[in-house]
């Protein structure tokens, strides 16, 4: 059964080469104001079959901005297809119904996602947030997205 584990943002490799930037700029301008509460729901990981580290399942965009912060990330550590949230912080009942959906279609299909990412160059989020000049640093996405 998932569990929920603080984890280094550092230590999570993405499964996908895009977040979305209006995503991107409500989760920093949550942080910026201190309205935590109102951040995205728990992000969703896997280890990587030989166990060294873990892959996102879903959450990318909070995930990138913590990387960017260098914080410790609380993500819900899925250890099968078959685990089922139950409760996570912030989610309805039908966000958790189609986040348990989307965990079972793509708990397995992270892996190859993730080695094709390796493939381009991608095996972390700091490699990711590259593509994004905007999240090279925390001035330069205050200054994307006009905040103080």
């Amino acid at each position: 059964m998932g569990h929920l584990i603080k984890v280094k943002a550092s230590e999570i490799i993405p499964s996908q080469d895009f977040v979305k930037e209006s995503t991107i700029g409500y989760i920093l301008k949550c942080i910026v104001r201190h309205e935590e509460d109102k951040l995205p729901p728990t992000p969703i990981v896997r280890k990587k079959p030989d166990g060294s580290r873990y892959i996102a399942i879903d959450g990318h965009n909070l995930i990138i901005i913590y990387d960017l912060l260098e914080r410790d990330c609380e993500v819900y550590l899925a250890e099968a297809p078959n685990d089922r949230l139950i409760e996570l912080p912030k989610s309805s009942p039908d966000a958790i119904a189609r986040r348990n959906e989307d965990l079972a279609q793509k708990y397995d299909k992270v892996i190859e996602d993730a080695i094709q990412l390796k493939n381009k160059g991608i095996s972390s989020f700091k490699e990711l947030r590259k593509r994004f000049p905007y999240l090279s640093s925390l001035d330069s996405a205050k200054k994307h997205y006009n905040l103080k």
